[in-house]
């Protein structure tokens, strides 16, 4: 499994820290390693550069050659088609869609893409309903290059209309969330899982300029309305028909969004 501390350890109680990382038997990831991790003492480690750790755990068992239940294989395969955004993401490898394909078979699924968009549309339902706060802060990551930090949240929805009915509210999260980490940048991509493309929402006009040159788009248009755009309290520096940018197909935040932007900074 994955602990997960947080980006300031400073912020928690010593005690409450060392307990926690005094229960850490081993980590199973495909995400890289944070700084912040640490361990009380030596533990099991295995990060592979695969599309989904619910695909590790699978191979686990063939290795193992432990039996597994049809619940558990279930579980596994919809970890994987929602990780891969059913096995098309950048991100997927040839070991994701070997165990995919297994568990299918040993989780009694007939139909796995029929899976998949039941559970991309019920995903999208929930992430809506959570309200701006959540959706922020959901699924954010912690970024630093050349001296610089930025987080990068992100949503993957079937509709994005749906989600862009909150732009407003969600821009001035995305302010308040800068402000409370302290970081220098912060972004949120807006990912349309069956349209494979993504929009990214810019609070500031740092944003802008670094989105800009890291993804080589100049063009960039208004997120929310005048009267939604009023209630930022935005720099002056930030024009409305700035806070919208389309950066085409690209869906991976761990290989498509970070990076260039990572890439930019260390200049």
């Amino acid at each position: 499994g994955k602990v997960a501390f947080p980006s300031d350890p400073a912020s928690v109680d010593p005690k409450t820290t060392k307990t926690m990382r005094s229960r850490i038997c081993g980590v199973i990831d495909h995400h890289a390693l944070s700084a912040n991790f640490e361990t009380a003492g030596p533990c099991f480690i295995d990060i592979r550069p695969w599309g989904s750790a619910c695909s590790i755990v699978a191979h686990y068992y063939v290795r193992l050659g432990k039996p597994m239940p049809t619940e558990v294989a279930k579980v596994l395969l919809c970890g994987i088609l929602s990780d891969t955004i059913n096995l098309t993401s950048p991100t997927v490898t040839d070991a994701d869609k070997l165990m995919a394909t297994m568990l299918c078979f040993l989780g009694k699924v007939n139909h796995p893409n029929v899976l998949a968009q039941d559970m991309f549309r019920a995903k999208t339902k929930w992430f809506v309903s959570l309200g701006a706060y959540e959706m922020i802060r959901g699924d954010q990551k912690s970024f630093k290059a050349g001296g610089l930090t930025f987080g990068w949240a992100t949503i993957e929805v079937t509709s994005v209309d749906e989600v862009m009915k909150s732009a407003g509210d969600l821009l001035l999260e995305l302010r308040v969330l800068k402000k409370d980490k302290d970081y220098d940048f912060v972004f949120l991509s807006v990912v349309a899982i069956t349209k494979k493309k993504t929009w990214l929402l810019l609070c500031g006009h740092k944003e802008v300029a670094l989105a800009r040159e890291a993804f080589k788009i100049d063009t960039t248009t208004a997120a929310c309305s005048a009267d939604q755009f009023s209630e930022l309290h935005a720099s002056i520096k930030l024009k409305i028909d700035d806070t919208l940018m389309d950066i085409g197909n690209l869906t991976s935040r761990k290989t498509q969004f970070v990076p260039p932007v990572m890439d930019v900074l260390s200049q």
